[in-house]
């Protein structure tokens, strides 16, 4: 065998070994993009059932709380109520003690039918149904500023912020938590409130200069057990399709940004 033979065998053998690591390389890439993907997907998965499951934790609480309150003013109400009844029935011929039991059944009422105000408050709150959303987060405004506690800002959109009653009461609520989480942990002195009508959605802005938190401890602390307030959060905003960011531009000014679909927030 000649030199020039050998050399020809030994840069093919080369060739080919480089030939085999590239297609090894290749495949052993895709593999781990593979798994990867599967990793992502799995724990997609996790995150919409935990989502779900918090809707669903959010939804029974909901459920639960009207019905315990039914249960133990309106229906207790009642009870006494229909014993009034029975007294009234029974003393017809005593104006005074029939005097004196219309008097308590009066008060009774009165009683219930500010506890059943209160729970349809609870379902609908009637701001949103005089005023819509942008009104209602001006009163909300008002409300938090006239304690004292922390000084709030309402900037109004430029142009129309129209929404469905169903969008209006899912993106009041998620303020309502935010604003709530801000006065409660972000140790801030100032919020601010912008509405903004853009062309493929509608976005709701709350910044302040208090402590800031990032997506990724949002989704930590709501794994937890502790975390319900921020799951009611992202359970609302995946009943409304919405987005929801937190941001952190400073050390002085956090942002929490909620988006949502131009074409969802008229449905």
């Amino acid at each position: 065998m000649n030199t020039t033979t050998a050399l020809l065998i030994i840069g093919t053998c080369v060739m080919l070994f480089f030939a085999f690591f590239v297609v090894f390389f290749v495949l052993l890439h895709q593999r781990r993009m593979f798994e990867n993907r599967s990793i992502i997907k799995e724990k997609e998965n996790i995150h919409q059932k935990k989502l779900m499951d918090a809707s669903i934790e959010v939804a029974e609480l909901e459920r639960e709380k009207i019905a315990k309150d039914i249960h133990d003013d309106v229906g207790s109400a009642l009870n006494v109520l229909n014993l009034h009844l029975n007294r009234i029935s029974r003393n017809l011929d005593n104006k005074t003690v029939v005097a004196e039991i219309v008097k308590e059944s009066k008060g009774l009422l009165e009683s219930s039918i500010e506890n059943i105000r209160g729970i349809a408050r609870d379902l609908m709150p009637p701001i949103l149904i005089r005023l819509g959303y942008e009104n209602g987060l001006l009163e909300l405004c008002r409300q938090i500023k006239n304690t004292n506690a922390i000084e709030i800002t309402f900037n109004p959109p430029d142009e129309d912020f129209n929404l469905s009653k169903r969008v209006e009461l899912q993106l009041y609520r998620i303020v309502q938590e935010v604003i709530n989480n801000i006065i409660k942990h972000a140790q801030a002195s100032e919020i601010t409130i912008t509405l903004q009508s853009k062309t493929l959605f509608q976005s709701t802005e709350i910044s302040h200069n208090g402590i800031g938190i990032s997506s990724d401890m949002i989704n930590q602390l709501s794994e937890g057990k502790g975390g319900f307030g921020l799951r009611s959060i992202q359970s609302r905003a995946q009943m409304i399709n919405a987005t929801v960011q937190y941001i952190t531009v400073c050390a002085t000014k956090s942002l929490i940004t909620i988006d949502v679909p131009a074409n969802e927030s008229n449905n």
